[in-house]
């Protein structure tokens, strides 16, 4: 297989060289090969429809108790989740 680069790929491949990230043009590849080997994987454990999507986000809804109790305000306030910071009346 040939691969035709642009002339401003070739700066950029040329760049890359010279500041060490690669060793040659066929390393270039190799990086880009890997980025989208990255790219696929993550591609694939992903619902591929807007609708297998929403049905997924559904189950998984569903599938946590109803009955967890809401937080009160004051326990959302930040003083309150770092209580152990914070003296008595001090603020963020």
């Amino acid at each position: 297989m040939t691969i035709t680069l642009t002339p401003a790929d070739e700066r950029i491949v040329d760049q890359a060289i010279r500041a060490g990230l690669i060793a040659s043009p066929d390393a270039a590849v190799e990086v880009g090969l890997e980025a989208l080997r990255t790219k696929l994987d993550a591609h694939e454990g992903s619902p591929q429809t807007a609708n297998e999507w929403r049905a997924e986000l559904h189950s998984w809804i569903v599938g946590h108790a109803g009955s967890t109790p809401f937080l009160s305000d004051e326990d959302m306030r930040r003083e309150s989740v770092y209580r152990d910071l914070f003296s008595e009346g001090e603020s963020l």
